[in-house]
């Protein structure tokens, strides 16, 4: 994986976590956020493999 998207990852979760620390921000900005980090993630995914992303593979935690 290249070492500038983890970097840039790893910025956007220290945004959001700091953002809820401080009192937190509109819920949009943590919304946009949240997607930037999804969509750095799938170019992570795509860069490290060759492939694009097969969405079938992402799935939701069971309850517990």
């Amino acid at each position: 994986m290249n070492a500038e998207l983890m970097i840039e990852i790893a910025n956007l979760a220290l945004s959001v976590a700091n953002n809820a620390m401080n009192g937190g921000k509109p819920a949009n900005v943590t919304t946009t956020t949240i997607l930037l980090i999804l969509q750095k993630g799938v170019e992570a995914y795509e860069e490290h493999t060759g492939q694009t992303l097969d969405p079938s593979l992402i799935q939701t935690e069971a309850a517990v």
